[in-house]
């Protein structure tokens, strides 16, 4: 499985995130439903493969804490973020989005839509 450090190169930030890249359709299927627990070292990268709103969207259904989503297109560039609370239903990006990158609340703050993001292979 492949770790990757995301930076936010339109704001300093606190530290970056490091997360698990999923680009199937079982990663982005399961992503963190049924853990018990979740830290920011269980952050993950799901990948659409193209720019989507329908396929992006996100459920909370069987999730046990809320997470951060951060909806991000192939340019790179933050469309949209939330706070996703456990079980809601879904969650949809104001716009099209290639990766959706699960984390945990407290990196929230440091995203905003417009900010431009770069992927590093850890």
């Amino acid at each position: 499985m492949q770790k990757i450090t995301i930076i936010n190169t339109s704001r300093p930030q606190a530290r970056p995130i490091s997360a698990f890249y999923y680009p199937d359709f079982w990663g982005k299927l399961m992503g963190l439903m049924f853990k018990k627990k979740f830290d920011s070292l269980d952050s993950i990268i799901l990948d659409q493969k193209k720019d989507t709103r329908l396929n992006s969207a996100i459920h909370m259904l069987f999730m046990n804490f809320d997470i951060a989503a951060i909806w991000v297109n192939s340019d790179m560039k933050v469309v949209d973020t939330r706070n996703a609370k456990s079980w809601a239903l879904a969650y949809f990006p104001k716009g099209p989005a290639r990766y959706i990158i699960e984390t945990t609340p407290d990196f929230l703050g440091e995203y905003q839509s417009g900010d431009r993001l770069e992927f590093r292979d850890e």
